[in-house]
């Protein structure tokens, strides 16, 4: 007969996790006149259970199962919590069983978290033999904490956020999910809305935490919703931790979300540690968009702290900078206890009187003595002669920081130490200028460095990498450098543009940039060494530039490619204050069209029919210009989408109302030899004849004397084109008309004329057409007669073609003399400018595939200049400036580069303030600003 009892079920579980464990207490043996002393075996098992854990989710059920080699007679099962009994179990076996299972109910309506169960079960044989063992369950739901945000931490609009969490749980963790959101309206009228704003992020990213994972701290970034909720509200930081069981356990901290600046902790960064009696150096880094006010920050003990810490630091900015780096140093106190952990809070409030970001940084206190310092130092890979390095120092409050500069023989160059004032940092951030001379350019150098605490420990120099110091000055860690020539000048800090052409004025020693994206000129002053505060206010988008060739050659005339209109600027003033375009001069171009003309003859009638086409149209936003000796202007014009076509026109600056004239030399040859290409006139018509007339169809042209505001004036015809245009040159002997048999209306410019160039006379202008493949034109022409109407010479197609077949290149750069033609390409090459030899290929140099701009000496006059002048300089995208003999094409010298240079080389004779040792000036452009190399007769090898 078997007996049971049970303390009454309950229908509500507390959601949570039984942790088990299992104890055996042993009784004395007590045994009857039998010989068996053999004690019964008596196992637990808990239904779903988890490394002995079950979720109270369900009823819990423990199996007890006991058996005996003689037989089992009694069986007892008491189920405590703490000391109230919640449940018994008995049985009485008659016959003896050999084994036996009781399912015992475990009630758990009152446990709750942290509870310790215990199923206790005594058995006994047929002999007497007792045995007695338990069963001990823990109630473990998950224990989440949120160790950041801090509660009140503030965290900018549209910010990631850092989140980090320690979670416990007995059964074993499966996963745990962060997420942010706000809480909008009110909750007393209903009108409480969660907006989210985080979405959640859950760790693992897939699957389960690994089984017996119980304790982990988890670390996550989450990022805002796209587009940013722009409110500045408190945020809800929710972390959900869910166990192996389906237990959960929720964890919330609110923060405040602001839209001050952006602060970022420098230093100490995380791993680093405090030394007792020692600096502890904090640096911050603040941006904001409208300007930062004030930057600092809070640092504050832990309460294990014998002598507390809590110190303020603020500096305030009246400047309101827009990226700013605040760093102090705070007295760490001698008895701060090992591990013992210091709160650095960041303070920022910008222009507006938003307060910034304050995701707090904890470090401790270092246990034992501390090591000698961390040195990393940080220099370029190229750098020039005035530029700094940074050696950055981590240490037991360090006293000294210093480095030693080498040749690539091991040769000292320089070695100094700069020492540090008390109360000494942990963290030493020393920046030191190089102060090269300039012999050291083209050549490596080599850098260690090394400091010294307070202690007299001294680290030498460590890769970036690096986590430990190091003690050997044989071991330390060792950069190399390659010293370039020239130095970079970056534009003023507040327009920082993109800069499209250069302009050098050798004999007032000045170098003109022009500002896209600031419509101005930027004034670059030699003997200053320096821009002038304010730039030269000019037209829209400025783009090419030339000095005026005649009178007192104090005007730089600017293409305004945002427009149609060119500035005169004055700049015959030793100030640039004073420079300054005359406006009441801008030049104002007209419109200008172009006509396709076809004339058929009726071989039988002689009948002339014509057709002209509807006014072709072109951009006229012009792109670069140059001047030439007769005075004239040559233009390219800038494409737009709707008119993708570049073309090269040319204008008289002192006519008081210029026309902008097309080149039709440049033309292609068409496929129609009963058409004309006509352009530089007002407008073109036909009055048909009826089909069935013996009668012409009569042509009329019409067209104002160039350079005025005259009215239009019409020639008429019906004796075909040449007549019409022969009547109206009789009616307007001025007129500017351009005429061409046969010729490609889409071809009288480049596709894209992002190159010009002039002679050092002005007798020779050229265009060169960029961003073409696989091979690109160059368009040449001559005017050095100011009483002319027009060019004297242009090269024709077949000239064009020529060089192309022979060249067959793509055009990067574009230079001249009054002899050569050089050329920038997938190599650089050279073509003569002198009849009957112009644009014949002369000689190619294998430079640099890609690259930018190409300039002579100011003084290279052809093959025949002394070896000194006879030279070209080529911008290579390979860093470096390549130096080429034009007589017998090869390279003399490479000038290595900090960066690639873009766009114009020009090349220049000192200025009247430079050193004698200097013979010529580059100037050329980097992402970074103008570029200026001052070369020496020795930085070039001589040529044969």
């Amino acid at each position: 007969m078997m007996q049971s009892k049970s303390l009454p079920r309950y229908a509500a579980l507390i959601a949570g996790v039984l942790v088990a464990s299992s104890c055996d207490t042993r009784l004395p043996t007590q045994v009857s006149g039998a010989d068996d002393v053999e004690r019964p075996v008596v196992t637990f098992s808990a239904a779903g259970a988890v490394n002995n854990a079950v979720s109270l989710a369900a009823p819990v059920v423990v199996t007890v199962k006991v058996s005996d080699n003689i037989g089992v007679s009694t069986l007892l099962t008491t189920v405590r919590n703490g000391a109230t009994v919640i449940a018994t179990d008995t049985a009485t076996f008659k016959p003896v069983t050999a084994s036996t299972s009781r399912a015992v109910t475990v009630p758990l309506t009152n446990a709750k978290k942290g509870d310790r169960i215990v199923v206790r079960t005594t058995v006994s044989d047929a002999a007497l033999n007792t045995r007695t063992d338990s069963l001990v369950l823990t109630i473990a739901a998950p224990s989440i904490t949120l160790l950041t945000p801090a509660v009140g931490a503030k965290l900018n609009v549209g910010d990631s956020l850092l989140v980090t969490a320690r979670v416990q749980d007995g059964a074993g963790l499966k996963s745990i999910t962060f997420s942010g959101y706000s809480l909008r309206g009110s909750a007393a009228l209903g009108t409480q809305d969660t907006v989210k704003r985080y979405p959640a992020v859950t760790a693992p990213g897939t699957g389960s935490f690994a089984v017996g994972v119980v304790d982990t701290t988890i670390t996550r970034y989450l990022k805002s919703l796209i587009p940013a909720d722009s409110v500045t509200d408190s945020l809800v930081v929710i972390a959900v931790a869910v166990d192996a069981l389906g237990g959960i356990d929720t964890a919330r901290v609110s923060v405040k979300i602001v839209r001050g600046p952006s602060v970022q902790v420098l230093s100490p960064v995380p791993g680093d540690s405090a030394t007792p009696g020692a600096g502890l150096t904090v640096t911050l880094r603040a941006t904001d968009l409208t300007g930062v006010a004030r930057l600092g920050f809070r640092i504050v003990s832990d309460a294990s702290f014998p002598t507390k810490v809590d110190t303020t630091v603020i500096a305030s900015y009246g400047t309101l900078p827009k990226d700013v780096t605040f760093s102090a140093t705070i007295q760490v106190p001698a008895n701060a206890p090992p591990k013992a952990l210091l709160t650095i809070t960041p303070i920022s409030t910008n222009s507006g009187g938003q307060d910034g970001a304050s995701a707090p940084t904890v470090i401790a206190v270092r246990a034992g003595l501390p090591p000698a310092p961390r040195v990393y130092q940080n220099i370029a890979p190229r750098v020039e002669t005035s530029d700094s390095i940074t050696i950055t120092a981590i240490g037991n409050g360090v006293t000294f920081v210093g480095y030693a500069l080498r040749d690539s023989a091991g040769g000292v160059i320089k070695r100094d130490s700069i020492a540090q004032t008390q109360p000494y940092p942990s963290t030493a951030v020393v920046q030191v200028s190089l102060n090269l001379p300039s012999s050291a350019q083209g050549k490596r150098i080599t850098l260690i460095s090394f400091a010294y605490d307070q202690g007299g420990r001294i680290g030498y120099s460590l890769p970036a990498s690096a986590t430990t110091f190091q003690g050997s000055a044989a071991n330390a860690f060792v950069d190399s450098s390659l010293v370039v020539f020239g130095h970079t000048f970056a534009l003023p800090a507040a327009r920082r543009g993109v800069i499209a052409d250069v302009t050098v004025d050798q004999a007032r020693g000045n170098v003109f940039l022009s500002n896209l994206n600031f419509n101005q000129l930027e004034v670059f002053q030699g003997a200053a060494s320096a821009f002038a505060p304010a730039g030269i206010a000019v037209g829209a988008q400025p783009w090419g530039m030339t000095v005026a060739r005649t009178g007192a050659r104090d005007t730089l005339f600017v293409a305004n490619s945002g427009g149609t209109n060119l500035s005169r600027v004055f700049i015959g003033s030793a100030s640039p204050a004073a420079m300054r375009e005359d406006l009441s001069k801008r030049i104002l171009t007209r419109v200008s069209f172009m006509y396709k003309v076809t004339e058929v003859r009726d071989m039988a009638t002689g009948k002339i029919r014509i057709t002209v086409s509807a006014p072709i149209s072109f951009s006229d936003r012009p792109q670069y210009v140059e001047e030439s000796t007769g005075g004239r202007l040559y233009v390219s014009t800038r494409p737009t989408t709707a008119a993708p076509k570049g073309t090269i026109r040319f204008l008289d600056p002192s006519a008081p109302a210029p026309d902008f004239r097309f080149i039709l030399d440049f033309a292609n040859i068409g496929n129609d030899p009963n058409s004309f290409l006509i352009a530089n006139v007002d407008s073109m018509g036909v009055s048909p004849a009826p089909a069935a007339s013996p009668f012409n169809d009569v042509l009329v042209i019409c067209d104002h004397p160039t350079g005025t505001v005259t009215p239009s004036s019409c020639g008429s015809s019906s004796k075909g084109v040449d007549s019409t245009i022969a009547a109206l040159r009789l009616l307007v002997p001025t007129t500017d008309l351009e005429a061409r048999v046969n010729a490609d209306e889409t071809t009288p410019g480049p596709t894209d004329t992002t190159f010009a160039a002039s002679s050092a006379s002005g007798n020779w202008i050229a265009f060169g057409e960029g961003n073409r493949a696989p091979f690109a034109r160059a368009f040449v022409l001559n005017d050095q007669n100011p009483a002319a109407s027009r060019y004297q010479y242009v090269s024709p197609n077949i000239s064009i073609g020529d060089l192309v077949n022979n060249a067959s290149d793509r055009l990067f750069g574009l230079a001249m003399t009054d002899s050569t033609l050089g050329v920038h390409g997938s190599e650089t090459y050279f073509a003569t400018l002198r009849a009957p030899f112009t644009q014949r290929l002369q000689g190619k140099v294998s430079t640099f595939g890609t690259g930018a701009g190409v300039a002579f000496h100011p003084q290279a006059l052809g093959i025949t200049t002394p070896q000194d002048k006879r030279l070209a300089f080529v911008a290579s995208a390979n860093g470096s400036i390549e130096v080429v003999d034009i007589a017998y094409y090869f390279n003399r010298a490479r000038l290595a580069t900090k960066t690639n240079l873009y766009g114009p080389l020009r090349a220049s004779l000192p200025f009247p303030t430079d050193d004698p040792s200097v013979v010529l000036k580059l100037f050329g452009l980097s992402t970074n600003g103008l570029v200026v190399i001052n070369l020496t007769a020795a930085d070039i090898a001589a040529g044969p």
